[in-house]
This record gives C-alpha cells, sequence and structure tokens, in this order.
C-alpha cells in the first residue's frame, strides 16, 4: 500500500512561519483535505531537503534546460549535506551558471526548508490556485508544492 503526502514548504527555505500563522496553515488545510487528523507541521533545526518520493523523474537546470544527472545531483546533495545546507548555490555542469539547489527544476516539484506543512493521505489530488493563495495568506509566505509518494 502506498503513502501520498501533500507537503507545503516556504519558498525561502530558512523561513518559519510564526505559531498562531502555523495554527492558522493546520486548520485551512485539514479543512481542504478533509480529515484534521491528517495535517501536521514540522519544524527542523536546520535546512533540509523535502522531497518527493517515488514521483522524481528527472532534474534539469532552471537556467539552460539540461538535464542534471543523478550522480552529479548527488555530489552537489552532498557538498551542501556538509555544511548543514546552509550553502545551496552550486555550478552548474551544463551552462556554467550558478543556482541554489533549491531552484533547480524538479519534475516532480521538491525544494528545501526548515518548516514544512503536511497532510497524510489527503483527499484530493491538486490545490487549485484559489486555496493555495489561501494558505499563502494564511502563512504569511509564498509556497511551494511538494507531493510525495511513498
Amino acid at each position: 500500500m502506498s503513502l501520498t503526502l501533500l507537503r507545503l514548504i516556504p519558498v525561502d527555505p530558512h523561513l518559519v512561519p510564526e505559531p498562531t500563522r502555523r495554527q492558522a496553515g493546520r486548520d485551512l488545510l485539514a479543512g481542504l483535505v478533509g480529515d484534521p487528523s491528517s495535517v501536521c507541521d514540522l519544524i527542523q533545526e536546520q535546512v533540509s531537503l523535502v522531497d518527493c518520493g517515488g514521483n522524481l523523474e528527472r532534474i534539469s537546470c532552471p537556467r539552460c534546460g539540461a538535464p542534471l544527472t543523478e550522480e552529479w545531483w548527488g555530489e552537489a546533495m552532498d557538498a551542501a549535506h556538509r555544511t548543514g545546507f546552509r550553502e545551496l548555490v552550486v555550478a552548474l555542469p551544463c551552462c556554467r551558471g550558478s543556482c541554489s539547489l533549491n531552484d533547480l527544476h524538479y519534475d516532480w516539484p521538491m525544494g528545501f526548508a526548515r518548516y514544512v506543512l503536511e497532510a497524510r493521505d489527503p483527499g484530493v489530488n491538486h490545490l487549485a490556485s484559489d486555496q493555495l493563495q489561501r494558505l499563502e495568506d494564511a502563512l504569511g509566505c509564498k509556497l511551494r508544492i511538494i507531493w510525495a509518494r511513498y
């Protein structure tokens, strides 16, 4: 049996919303997915990867669109991990530009965050733009939606 997680993270990996905003976000997401017991939020001491599990199909350069190999990405992740994910900027192998690991094009989306708002096996398979906007307003920040499957 598979597990689906709907995860919402701030676009800014270091941002953690204030407690009242986090509660408002939890309450709103619980109403959107129809099961308050499936919703939780997590705050981590340091930035970490919030992955999409088995949904990941490819990673590509946001500058030139070239595919990035798993080997390159793994090495870049190892280097970022050694800094406690405080340094996410990497040199891109394709176009020699630089970019944050957070801004790579992940298909399906992933990202880095200290704060995660999550619904386990939500009763929905997408969030409409107005629902996302309401969650962003509640939490006071722009959000990235991550659908994870395990």
